[in-house]
């Protein structure tokens, strides 16, 4: 049986219960054999303690992580505290994958069938597979598509050519918390990534940008800042698996049933969560 391990990381106290409940329901589905559960704030541990403990998983252990390097910066406390365990599969999930995002059957349905697949030499990753049309350099090393990473899934070999890093702390360096565009930016930060990010953080939210995007001001620059050095991060680490040659297994959907069988959840998702919390977004523009 494949061994699945899998990294969760916390940071919002109103969710927790939410959050942990889906990563109890991706241990189950997944039969992971581990679950380490990140606290990114000190405060959330007891309760994050008492939550996991109905985990079905024969290992669960939580741990704090002082919020450096956001969830990148969780992942990898995470995968440190995993390590030893030698998992063929290690699973990763923020709490906003269940909360702001929705986790359609199909995407569930595709990432158990990349799970079942063995440890073996290949290189594999798995989740949600987005590029774009002009490809952008990190460090030393270009692609043009990137895992999304509020769930995704790495093996034991690409993990082994990562040297089990996700997070590289260097990259927040290129990103600057200034209100000035021309400083906010570091000028050794790729042209496409510029114009990526632009249009991703100040655009109009649901125009094609984040739905936290905004204007960039005094106030805005360092939850801004703090969004920018995340994507740096994702885009950096799907770029050396696609470098070292990783297979990427999309969880996108192909079929027009399953396209159709996704839209139909995010209307519910969207409907139920503006039922439920219709300050939610505003909370989390604020806290990001």
């Amino acid at each position: 049986m494949t061994r699945i391990a899998i990294v969760s990381v916390h940071y919002y106290s109103e969710y927790l219960r939410q959050s942990v409940s889906a990563v109890s329901r991706l241990a189950a589905r997944t039969g992971a054999d581990a679950v380490i559960a990140v606290a990114n704030r000190g405060d959330l541990l007891p309760r994050l303690e008492a939550l996991s403990s109905g985990i079905p998983a024969r290992s669960i252990k939580c741990l704090e992580h002082d919020n450096t390097g956001l969830e990148f910066g969780a992942y990898q406390a995470g995968l440190d505290g995993i390590r030893d365990a030698n998992p063929e599969w290690v699973v990763f999930a923020n709490d906003t994958f269940s909360v702001h995002n929705c986790f359609y059957s199909v995407y569930q349905k595709r990432l158990l069938s990349a799970l079942s697949i063995p440890a073996d030499h290949s290189l594999l990753v798995a989740g949600e597979v987005l590029s774009m049309a002009r490809s952008y350099t990190t460090g030393d090393v270009r692609s043009n598509r990137w895992l999304t990473t509020s769930i995704f899934a790495v093996n034991r070999a690409a993990l082994c050519a990562l040297n089990y890093r996700v997070y590289h702390p260097e990259l927040d360096e290129l990103i600057r918390s200034s209100s000035d565009r021309r400083l906010f930016f570091s000028e050794a930060l790729d042209d496409a990534l510029i114009a990526h990010l632009t249009g991703w953080l100040f655009g109009v939210p649901g125009q094609g940008a984040w739905y936290g995007a905004g204007p960039l001001t005094d106030d805005s620059a360092p939850r801004l800042a703090g969004k920018a050095r995340s994507i740096l991060q994702e885009k950096h680490l799907s770029a050396l698996l696609d470098d070292a040659g990783a297979w990427f297994f999309d969880i996108n959907p192909y079929g027009v049933r399953e396209k159709i069988s996704r839209r139909l959840e995010r209307a519910i998702f969207e409907a139920r969560s503006s039922f439920l919390s219709p300050a939610r977004n505003l909370k989390v523009v604020r806290r990001r």
